[in-house]
C-alpha cells in the first residue's frame, strides 16, 4: 500500500492525502491518457489505499497483518 502511493511507512496524514490528490489526478478515467480499464483499476485500488491509511484501525490492522505475513515469510526461509 505504501508502496503504491509512492510514500514512507511513516507518512503522516497529510503525506498520505498529498499522494492521493497528485495520484487521483493521474489516474483518474477522466483525466488521464491511460487505457479506461487500466485507469479504472488504478484509480480503483488507489481509492482502497488511501481508505485503508487513511483510517487508523485499519492501518494498525493491515500493517500488523502484513509485517506477520513478512515475519512467517522469512523463518520459511
Amino acid at each position: 500500500m505504501i508502496r503504491f502511493l509512492g510514500i514512507s511507512a511513516q507518512a503522516d496524514l497529510e503525506e498520505i492525502k498529498a499522494a492521493y490528490r497528485r495520484l487521483s489526478k493521474e489516474y483518474h478515467p477522466d483525466t488521464t491518457s491511460l487505457p479506461l480499464k487500466a485507469a479504472s483499476d488504478k484509480f480503483l485500488k488507489l481509492r482502497e489505499v488511501y481508505d485503508v491509511l487513511c483510517d487508523e484501525e485499519r492501518r494498525r490492522f493491515t500493517t500488523g497483518h502484513l509485517l506477520k505475513r513478512l515475519q512467517a515469510a522469512k523463518q520459511r526461509r
